[in-house]
């Protein structure tokens, strides 16, 4: 679901075209599935917890 979400922020379309798992088959594995991962997400979800870590430290 995040993934459409952020397919709408980054290009201001909603498409099903990048779906990692409708591309999937019997052969794919969670490597070839992650290896699909643009770095940015990455980099995406570290600044969103950098983020977060602060304003949820006293639900910890």
């Amino acid at each position: 679901m995040a993934g459409f979400y952020e397919a709408v922020y980054r290009n201001g379309v909603f498409s099903r075209r990048r779906d990692l798992l409708a591309l999937a088959d019997a052969r794919t594995t969670l490597d070839h599935l992650i290896a699909a991962v643009p770095a940015y997400v990455l980099e995406d979800i570290a600044e969103q917890m950098e983020l977060a870590e602060r304003p949820s430290a006293p639900l910890r």
